[in-house]
């Protein structure tokens, strides 16, 4: 038996008493979970709202050309969606979208990593009518043209795979 307050509304006025109720008659499950789904739904709008910001600063870091910015927040995002993933949520549509949208990210911005190498660097190679020597081969060379966000965009392309396959 536990003891819960109940309200009683008799014709005009309310009033409260407090009963025995054996606990077959106990509140559903709705609502004694109500708590825990409520702070389940909080933290995953959380979650959600961080989502958003690290995709609105990701189009931010691209347009001004902070490509390590940006590598870290497509990369902050993957991680989370693997652990959502990993926990199960991988059947939810919002999951699935955010999955997308990250997958787009991470080719809009070896997109523009791309762009920016082929801008800054310029390579030399020894004419295509000799034959391929060591020496030839040695006489390939990188040369960077604008080199004011040389470091940044290597670093960023190391840290998204890609700055051994462009040298």
């Amino acid at each position: 038996m536990t003891s819960q307050t109940f309200v009683c509304v008799q014709k005009q006025n309310v009033t409260r008493r407090k009963t025995s109720v054996p606990s077959s008659t106990a509140p559903p499950v709705i609502f004694r979970t109500l708590p825990d789904s409520w702070r389940r739904l909080t933290l995953s709008l959380m979650c959600y709202s961080h989502y958003a910001s690290l995709l609105t600063d990701f189009q931010s870091f691209v347009q001004n050309n902070e490509f390590l910015q940006a590598a870290d927040a497509v990369n902050e995002l993957k991680s989370d969606l693997d652990v959502l993933i990993e926990d199960g949520y991988c059947e939810l549509k919002i999951v699935k979208a955010l999955r997308s949208e990250q997958r787009v990210n991470q080719e809009t911005l070896l997109h523009h990593l791309g762009e920016a190498w082929s801008a800054m660097t310029v390579w030399t190679i020894p004419h295509a009518k000799e034959p391929v020597t060591l020496t030839n081969v040695s006489q390939v060379q990188l040369k960077l043209v604008h080199s004011e966000n040389a470091s940044v965009t290597a670093n960023a392309m190391s840290q998204v795979g890609i700055l051994k396959s462009k040298m």
